[in-house]
């Protein structure tokens, strides 16, 4: 890739693209690449529309990548991605992109380290834990904590 060339990342969320909660990582995006976030079409819905979404994130995406010509998308939201367990297939096969999902993302990182135990700090309710945890790989034992809501992450 040339120097004058950057590459073009898009992140999409549920969160505004001013929302603080990215605050905390536009510090480590280095300057070599165009980041750019983007909301879910739809704003921040509660978890219960995640269920069946996943068609207006595909087209939704699909003309976010050929409007900006993304060389790849990283897609926040767990909870949306235990709705939808084929979330990772779907994008990547309209996409034709490298994909990054919540979820996905995070069991890489724990494989990368062969993590036995993990510890998950959430606020939602059994039935999504019980689906986060049918995520893990059978060799990682999750221990839940429940909070009663989100802290702010410091801002680096």
């Amino acid at each position: 890739m040339s120097s004058l060339t950057k590459t073009k990342i898009g992140f999409i969320g549920s969160s505004a693209p001013s929302s603080p909660h990215h605050d905390s990582f536009r510090a480590f995006i280095p300057k070599e690449i165009d980041f750019t976030f983007v909301q879910e079409a739809g704003g921040e819905r509660s978890r219960d529309d995640d269920p069946g979404k996943l068609e207006a994130l595909v087209k939704q995406l699909v003309k976010l990548v050929k409007q900006n010509g993304w060389n790849g998308v990283i897609v926040s939201g767990a909870p949306k991605e235990a709705f939808n367990p084929t979330m990772l297939e779907r994008l990547t096969s309209a996409l034709n992109i490298p994909v990054a999902t919540a979820m996905t993302s995070s069991i890489a990182a724990l494989k990368a380290v062969s993590a036995k135990r993990i510890l998950l700090m959430t606020p939602v309710d059994d039935e999504l834990k019980k689906m986060y945890r049918n995520f893990l790989p059978v060799s990682v034992s999750p221990r839940f904590i429940r909070l009663k809501h989100w802290a702010s992450a410091p801002t680096p």
